[in-house]
């Protein structure tokens, strides 16, 4: 049983990295031709418009999306088609709603900020609010997509196809010439790639789900749903923070520039974590399963295979990162080999997610989510205290070591909780 399980993981968790490494791909081809086209301020303004859309995205999906991956494969195996269907009903309106009343208050935020933020950041941010209710209607659906066994698929529709769309307009403006191409444009183009996955995914999923879920009327179990949701709408919303609050800051304390800087070499650093992520996304409803059905072995024996598959990945990719760190940041521009140092400083921090494996999954799967909210949370008040204290006198630099060590201490505390509470090793490292 556990060489099928594993060959379930190898198979989905391979389909999912040749997906991941599309989107890496295309989010590289993406924001080099952004930063050529729009250049390196223009650039950073639109890399802090996205970085508050990821924020609020993240609001406005309230957890439900890795709620979804908790509850609808477990009410699946139990055949409770209408407890499932319920569910999706009571994720797909909660999180449009939410998402739009996010785009009504930001626009009113931003609308009040004009004056002091410029009109070409008022603009950017304008249509990345729009784009929030899209943007949470197509992180559910993948969600759903993902728990009914359908990964890659929605993977690709999800993740793929946006930054395939972005990256053809903004190749062809490059081959031809263009160079008025504005920060506002460019997230208007964005919002409208968003949209054009949304769609496809509603019109995929429709096609999707198994027909007993169609057939029978919805039973709902909001009040158990929105208790799980809570800490993970905490957990999400850190967790994202934690992604891209460093990059907000340097934005806010020293400048739209030297964020844009930093961004490429944030971005660049997280190639090394499509290992880590292509495997939950298969580890995860597994994880659900075992648990339920108190098969322990199996999981530990998937966990210590992925861990390993996820830290061979990461050290290969992170070593390439290191080695031609500033040939690659040269692509962008002269000005964004600057951040060669915070790219070999986030590789480590990276190294570390890597090797503590699906300790996150492994808590949220299995109940724990509430410990998780609150390790991830402290983390994130450490990070932003780092940061305060590092940006000023060290720059981009400090930045990258307030959010390496932010990212290594979170997953080690996690990897502490698993071992105790779970009596698993998530880690790359061997006990005895």
């Amino acid at each position: 049983m556990t060489s099928h399980l594993s060959r379930l993981l190898a198979r989905g968790a391979s389909g999912t990295l040749l997906a991941k490494g599309a989107t890496a791909g295309l989010m590289f081809a993406t924001q080099l031709l952004a930063a050529r086209v729009l250049g390196s301020e223009a650039f950073g303004i639109y890399i802090l418009a996205l970085g508050w859309l990821s924020i609020l995205t993240l609001v406005a999906t309230m957890g439900m999306d890795t709620n979804t991956l908790r509850y609808l494969p477990a009410y699946c195996s139990r055949q409770d088609w209408p407890h499932a269907r319920g569910l999706l009903q009571w994720t797909f309106r909660n999180a449009f709603w939410l998402g739009l009343a996010l785009t009504g208050a930001g626009s009113l935020a931003v609308w009040a900020l004009g004056a002091r933020i410029g009109s070409e950041m008022l603009h950017a941010f304008w249509w990345a609010l729009a784009a929030i209710p899209l943007a949470a209607s197509l992180n559910v659906r993948q969600a759903t997509l993902q728990a009914l066994g359908h990964v890659v698929v929605g993977e690709f529709y999800a993740r793929v196809l946006p930054p395939l769309l972005f990256a053809t307009v903004m190749a062809g403006l490059y081959v031809a010439h263009v160079g008025t191409f504005s920060a506002p444009a460019a997230t208007a183009t964005h919002l409208a790639t968003v949209g054009v996955a949304a769609v496809a995914v509603i019109i995929l999923l429709a096609r999707r789900l198994p027909m007993e879920m169609t057939t029978v009327s919805p039973e709902r179990a909001d009040g158990e749903w929105l208790r799980s949701t809570l800490p993970l709408l905490l957990l999400s919303g850190m967790a994202i923070v934690m992604a891209r609050i460093d990059t907000l800051m340097v934005g806010a304390m020293i400048g739209a520039e030297e964020a844009g800087i930093y961004a490429v070499a944030a971005r660049v650093t997280e190639l090394m974590s499509f290992g880590l992520i292509s495997v939950n996304a298969v580890l995860a409803p597994m994880i659900s399963r075992l648990y339920t059905e108190n098969r322990m072995r199996e999981l530990q024996h998937l966990v210590t295979t992925s861990v390993r598959w996820i830290s061979a990945f990461s050290v290969v990719v992170g070593t390439c990162i290191i080695v031609a760190g500033h040939v690659i940041l040269g692509w962008f521009g002269d000005a964004f080999v600057a951040g060669t140092v915070v790219l070999a400083i986030l590789v480590a921090g990276q190294l570390f997610n890597s090797f503590c494996g699906s300790v996150g999954y492994l808590m949220v799967m299995t109940g724990g989510q509430a410990a998780v909210a609150r390790v991830v949370g402290v983390a994130t008040v450490l990070n932003v205290a780092m940061n305060l204290a590092l940006i000023p006198p060290f720059g981009i630099v400090g930045a990258a070591v307030a959010t390496a060590a932010a990212l290594a201490g979170w997953n080690v505390v996690l990897a502490v909780l698993v071992r105790g509470r779970l009596g698993i090793n998530a880690t790359v490292a061997t006990f005895r």
